[in-house]
């Protein structure tokens, strides 16, 4: 049975046979961290850009698995897949999926706690640049009139 699984499903054995080859405990441990970091990532962009209020705070559980828990087990299953050379989506995603289902919502709700959006960053930046801007401008004119009063002289 088992020469029939390996003839029938090549890619699929393969990527099982490189799995009984890791230490399970450190690979385990940096798939969860994988997770974590791509989540993080992806929440903080998401965030930063008024992503994350369309489509994620108005989606519920359901939707947000749907919505968001597909494309980021994905996301760490490409991770996976390339860093271990694993050939086989299927067992790279069912490995990914646990992890990255667990760690998503907390993500998320993590930046939202921590990352400021970027009309929040634009209002306390404006004002420092038109600051900056003035300053500028009036050493720029300062310096004109100076070496213009000069040169008429």
């Amino acid at each position: 049975m088992g020469e029939k699984f390996i003839s029938l499903y090549s890619e699929r054995a393969e990527t099982i046979f490189e799995l009984s080859k890791l230490n399970l405990v450190y690979f385990s441990i940096e798939v969860t961290l994988s997770a974590f970091l791509i989540c993080f990532v992806i929440g903080v962009i998401c965030r930063f850009f008024h992503i994350s209020h369309y489509l994620y705070l108005s989606q519920g559980l359901f939707g947000k698995l749907v919505y968001w828990g597909v494309p980021l087990t994905g996301a760490v299953s490409y991770y996976i897949k390339n860093k271990y050379g694993f050939s086989d989506w299927q067992v790279t995603g069912f490995i990914a999926m646990i992890p990255t289902y667990l760690m998503f919502t907390s993500c998320f709700k993590y930046s939202q706690k921590l990352i400021p959006e970027a009309g929040d960053v634009l209002k306390i930046a404006i004002p420092w640049f038109r600051y900056a801007y003035q300053v500028i401008y009036a050493k720029i004119t300062d310096h004109i009139r100076v070496r213009f009063n000069r040169s008429n002289t």
